[in-house]
């Protein structure tokens, strides 16, 4: 995303954020284009250092002390 690639990290999460929350509701949790979303949001939140954000988004468990 070019928003991204120009360290515009807010703007970008803002509409990864929302075109997934789109693809979820239209497409399906399963969908290979809201999967695509969902791994670009979750390694921009992890570039973010956002990484309890990114584990949520990813389904994942925290990470633990």
């Amino acid at each position: 995303m070019f928003l991204r690639r120009l360290d515009d990290h807010q703007a970008a999460l803002a509409i990864w954020e929302d075109t997934l929350l789109r693809y979820r509701r239209v497409l399906g949790e399963d969908h290979p284009d809201t999967l695509h979303a969902k791994r670009d949001l979750v390694a921009l939140l992890r570039a973010m250092g956002e990484d309890d954000r990114a584990h949520a988004v990813a389904g994942e468990p925290p990470a633990g002390p």
